[in-house]
């Protein structure tokens, strides 16, 4: 690329995260570091690293003069599409990962927590092929692909060939069409197929862990305190107060939820919680939890804080801050204070000390330039941070931040203090295991050996230790006496793992030239031509409505056959597409029959929206969905009084149809429910012809009135409250959402005074975990003027159940079935037309359709990276049995 990238810096943001994106193209780095269990290296090392890799890795394809040249056809999606085909999300993430493991001291190739599971896995023979760890599973806990992309990398590098990404990439660039590239060079760089040298991958990291665990032996192992569950969960954040154990509690079946486990390790839930939160602190005096949670802005997706909350003795949350982004809260023992971890926008970190009834700050240290505090914890009045510096974790005290464990590059995590000594978990070893510090100067200590490893470690009142240990079937909580505890004396530095040491050994890193030009500064010019900037077009339409999936209403967006080009900011505020659809209608107004039940035709649409200002703004246009229609009256004059009966006709003009919208989505998400308001107003403007009547009660004259066009107002008001969807379902355990609105045509309101509608769905739990349930009722009423009201109403059904999880890889690279999901369908619907005058119907009509579908769950279909649904559907009416019959399902979770 000739051009500079766009570097996009998010200093509003709560969440750590960058990204390397094309469509437009840009890098983001969202600044504030990481709060919750971080690397042991500075947030800007990491991000430098990692997305920097990213902006080397899609490089390659422009260098292909083939994908060069798809450019001139679809715009920047190119660059996009061959980054996720060649080498695609798995292979992308891994390769950064392998990067910031080899060329620093650190990175997440040397942690402990990155490859927790496979070494759980692996150890114990469970192997899977790649396409399995990749794509995951309805049934089978997963990580995430970081993890498989990782593995795959560093095991050919390792294991058979260290250029084996430089012949990957060097394909990409030179072969014309480098089908099955991945397949191909694996069997360059390992002499076998894919699937025997992935074997050979895993069996490689099995005896490299096996040798480091026979080093490690022997193992003290607690007794499972809490009972297995059917599909994988996990406890973590064990906290004792007032003699029960709370912990956080989740699994791929069900959201995030506060329980206390009793004396015999059963789970009762107090209630839903959050994800992005922190560690549990007990206030033993106020019998209260605190604890961080990440939540958002009412209005801007990029602004979020950190808050400090807490739950009192009644099972009541309170917000003890509500600005700012504070972490990691630590009460301490003999006072109403609670510290806390403080991250600003400008860089600098801080410790504050809080009142713990009012959130009154008492008291900020600042940190030095440098240094990331990350957790706390109070000792004899003192108060001690760990913290990430250059050379890696340390711990420090806060009043004058002077080391009292020099820092190394391996975790420090769940800091806290007992019995006069600093407690933490540390990854030095290899695993996570507990280790404590007396500040006064004596020798670190390990007091745990594990074979997996041990965390979240929690001190009974009655001496024995309860922790969180990771197994196949999930992280189960165990129990461990005291005096199982070891006291071995151990030197605090960054753990040799053979992998990445081996990964370090293949860069010659004498070739990085450290110096550089810093680049000049430029401020951001706003204007029209940036905020309708193209980069993208493309062969399908797809129809987008942010209201509704904000909302949760539907989780599909419908596309099809037709082209789409896109524009979008650099910042992401201002986006929209122009395209052409051909999209089957139904429109059998006028001829009842049922053979011209669907038509298709092309459509041109144009759609502009724009968020910067907090308000979604969103202008959009639709010309030939179908044509304009003329509604009308016929009338019966039978010698006494004129009967008026309402009746439509089709035009042979296209329909042109303009809306102009805006709604300010109020987001309130927290404590594990999406929460939230969307006000919104609607103005359109069509080219649909209605004839008007006005009568005299004088003379008893009528007067005709054709409008040329429509403009209708649509005022509605759309709440809901859910809880996430977990991993292995298809819809939330549980949530409601509804709107209530008026339509009104403002110049035919006489005649055509519009309407008021309501609407309310929402998901119940199914008879499995799995399953759910989703219910739909709709209400409409309008009335005619003086003639005529209107009234529908609709209810609809609908049963989802994943089944089958087969994890079927036998077709490799071309498709993975992941799993079977079915669903039951009911839906009807009836209305009612009656004469305003005497009250006698007119029409009435009802519907009633029930249906069953079934698709299969495909990953990788043809090498597109997203998960793609196809299967079938058929629908019988009973009211009307010749609209019955089948119809294909395709959608792709894009």
């Amino acid at each position: 690329y000739k051009r500079p990238m766009p570097v996009v810096l998010r200093a509003n943001s709560a969440i750590s995260n960058g990204m390397v994106t094309w469509a437009p193209r840009r890098m983001e780095l969202y600044t504030t570091p990481e709060s919750d269990d971080p690397e042991s290296t500075p947030w800007i090392d990491q991000l430098a690293v990692h997305e920097g890799r990213h902006v080397a890795q899609l490089q390659a394809g422009r260098l292909n003069p083939l994908f060069k040249t798809g450019e001139i056809f679809v715009g920047q999606l190119m660059t996009g599409a061959v980054s996720a085909l060649y080498p695609g999300p798995a292979l992308l993430e891994g390769d950064a990962v392998v990067a910031e493991t080899a060329l620093s001291n650190t990175g997440r190739g040397r942690t402990a927590d990155f490859l927790e599971y496979w070494h759980v896995a692996l150890s114990q023979g469970r192997f899977r092929d790649y396409w399995q760890w990749r794509w995951g599973s309805q049934k089978r806990y997963t990580p995430d692909y970081y993890r498989a992309g990782y593995v795959l990398v560093a095991g050919m590098r390792t294991a058979y060939d260290p250029l084996f990404m430089n012949r990957y990439y060097h394909r990409i660039a030179w072969k014309q069409m480098p089908i099955l590239n991945l397949q191909k060079t694996v069997r360059e760089s390992s002499g076998l197929k894919f699937k025997h040298a992935f074997q050979g991958i895993q069996e490689h990291f099995a005896r490299e862990w096996a040798k480091a665990d026979s080093l490690r032996g022997p193992f003290v192992e607690g007794e499972d305190f809490t009972r297995r569950a059917r599909l994988y969960d996990s406890y973590r954040s064990l906290t004792f107060l007032h003699g029960g154990i709370y912990a956080i509690h989740g699994g791929i079946d069900r959201s995030t939820e506060l329980v206390r486990l009793d004396s015999t390790g059963r789970a009762r839930v107090v209630r839903p919680f959050s994800g992005q939160m922190s560690r549990l602190s007990a206030d033993e005096k106020g019998s209260r939890l605190f604890w961080s949670e990440v939540t958002p802005s009412k209005h801007f997706d990029l602004l979020s804080y950190s808050r400090i909350c807490y739950l009192d003795s009644l099972g009541k949350v309170h917000k003890l801050t509500c600005d700012g982004r504070r972490y990691n809260p630590v009460h301490a023992p003999d006072s109403a204070r609670v510290a806390t971890v403080r991250y600003y926008e400008d860089g600098r970190a801080s410790v504050e000390v809080l009142d713990s009834y009012t959130g009154e700050v008492l008291d900020v240290v600042f940190a030095p330039d440098g240094l990331q505090p990350v957790e706390l914890a109070w000792l004899d009045g003192r108060l001690y941070a760990s913290g990430i510096v250059r050379e890696g974790f340390g711990i420090w005290t806060v009043d004058g931040w002077t080391p009292v464990l020099a820092p190394a590059h391996s975790k420090i995590n769940r800091l806290f203090s007992h019995n006069g000594r600093l407690w933490f978990n540390s990854d030095r070893s290899g695993v996570n295991e507990l280790h404590s510090l007396d500040p006064a100067g004596t020798a670190l200590l390990q007091h745990s050996n594990t074979r997996y490893g041990a965390g979240e470690f929690a001190f009974s009142p009655s001496g024995s230790i309860y922790y969180s240990a990771p197994t196949l079937d999930g992280r189960v909580v165990r129990k461990l006496p005291a005096e199982s505890l070891l006291n071995r004396e151990v030197e605090f530095g960054g753990y040799q793992d053979s992998i990445a040491d081996a990964l370090s050994a293949q860069e010659d890193l004498s070739l990085i030239d450290g110096s550089y030009e810093p680049g000049e500064s430029k401020s951001y010019r706003r204007g029209l031509l940036r905020n309708v900037r193209p980069h993208s077009w493309a062969p399908l339409y797809i129809d987008y409505n942010p209201i509704e999936q904000m909302s949760i209403e539907e989780v599909e967006s419908p596309g099809g056959i037709g082209a789409m080009a896109m524009f979008q900011n650099e910042l992401g505020s201002s986006y929209g597409s122009v395209g052409v659809s051909l999209f089957a209608t139904r429109d059998t107004l006028g001829t009842g029959d049922p053979s011209l039940w669907m038509e298709y035709r092309p459509s041109l649409h144009a759609q502009y929206i724009w968020t910067g200002w907090g308000p979604i703004i969103e202008a959009r246009a639709d010309y030939n969905e179908r044509n304009a229609h003329h509604s009308q009256f016929t009338s019966k004059n039978d010698g006494s009084s004129i009967t008026f009966t309402p009746f439509s006709e089709v035009t042979a003009q296209p329909l042109l149809r303009i809306n102009a919208a805006i709604s300010y989505p109020y987001d309130f998400s927290s404590r594990g429910w999406k929460r939230g308001v969307i006000p919104s107003a609607r103005f359109s403007w069509t080219n649909d012809r209605y004839t008007a009547l006005k009568i005299s009660n004088d003379d008893h004259k009528v007067w005709y009135g054709i409008s040329p066009y429509t403009v209708l107002s649509r005022l509605s008001l759309r709440g809901y409250v859910m809880r996430p969807t977990p991993q292995s379902c298809i819809y939330p355990r549980l949530g409601i959402g509804a709107e209530a609105g008026v339509t009104e045509s403002l110049w035919l309101r006489s005649t055509y005074p519009g309407y008021w509608f309501a609407s309310a769905y929402g998901y119940l739990p199914g008879f499995m975990s799995t399953h759910g349930l989703r219910l739909q009722a709709d209400f409409q009423t309008s009335q005619g003027g003086h003639w005529t009201k209107t009234s529908s109403y609709g209810a609809r059904a609908d049963y989802v159940f994943p089944f089958a999880p087969v994890d079927w890889s036998f077709l490799g690279p071309v498709a993975y079935i992941r799993n079977f999901e079915g669903a039951l369908h009911a839906a009807g619907s009836y209305t009612g037309t009656k004469s305003c005058r005497t009250g006698d119907f007119l029409s009435e009509d009802s519907v009633l359709n029930l249906g069953a579908s079934l698709r299969v769950r495909l990953s990788n279909f043809l090498w597109i990276p997203y998960d793609i649904y196809v299967g079938a559907k058929y629908t019988y009416s009973v009211t009307h049995p010749g609209m019955s019959g089948f119809e294909a399902v395709f959608s792709a979770d894009i």
